[in-house]
């Protein structure tokens, strides 16, 4: 009996001595963010996989305070191709030129995020000062999202402070590094109402950062978002936009 007793209390410490890991615990981030895997399979879907790895704590929590990560997303993903022909039409997912260009949305019922994403299916020859940015119709623009570039081994990330805002909507001038798997993305919060047009613009040639925020936002633009003056007209390939309706 009494060694029934001691093999007992020594199963018991050895269980004692078994670290506790946080199951809800997925996947924690280079800054310290910790994801369960459904919140981390979210901004994959979102964004694209790999946008974890330095998302901020403050960008994680906006998401979680909106209770976001337990709404749905709508988006169109499809493989890119290097090549599509299209002429000046609108649509959820578009190719062109060797990229694949994403908008996407969750909402709940007072607030929706939206996302913008390009990603290079191949490595592009001129490595400029693309543009990447929104123009709403009838929603209000909540909050203006930080603007990123990232590639193998490169990655930039623009304040939100850094956005050109015109009418209704912004724009983020990105400078694309040179290297493979490339994508340049940003966000918004704002009001669920209305249409929200996205559109990724690449320079044709070398443009100056100060040249590249040469645009208004109007209807009538590039992807109906960008419309270039001065020294940026012809500079860009006039990419076909996107939209969603919230």
């Amino acid at each position: 009996m009494r060694t029934k007793f001691y093999m007992l209390m020594v199963a018991l410490l050895m269980m004692a001595c078994v670290p506790v890991v946080d199951a809800s615990s997925y996947y924690t981030n280079e800054l310290g963010v910790e994801f369960t895997e459904k919140q981390y399979n979210y901004v994959t879907d979102l964004f694209y996989d790999g946008y974890q790895k330095d998302m901020p704590q403050e960008e994680f929590d906006h998401i979680l305070n909106l209770n976001l990560f337990e709404q749905p997303i709508v988006a169109k993903e499809i493989q890119p191709i290097q090549s599509y022909k299209v002429n000046n039409t609108k649509g959820d997912t578009v190719f062109q030129n060797g990229r694949t260009t994403k908008i996407a949305k969750s909402c709940n019922s007072t607030e929706c995020l939206v996302t913008l994403t390009a990603t290079w299916s191949l490595t592009p020859t001129v490595n400029s000062y693309d543009v990447i940015g929104f123009r709403p119709t009838s929603a209000t623009i909540t909050a203006i999202g930080t603007g990123k570039v990232t590639g193998n081994g490169y990655s930039v990330t623009y304040p939100a402070s850094s956005a050109q805002q015109s009418g209704t909507g912004f724009g983020h001038s990105v400078l694309l590094g040179g290297v493979t798997n490339m994508k340049a993305t940003t966000y918004m919060y704002c009001t669920p109402s209305g249409t929200v047009y996205g559109s990724y613009q690449h320079a044709m040639s070398n443009i100056s950062l100060a040249d590249s925020k040469k645009y208004t936002i109007g209807a009538g633009g590039y992807g109906y978002v960008f419309n270039f003056y001065g020294a940026a007209v012809g500079k860009y390939d006039n990419a076909v936009g996107v939209y969603t309706s919230l």
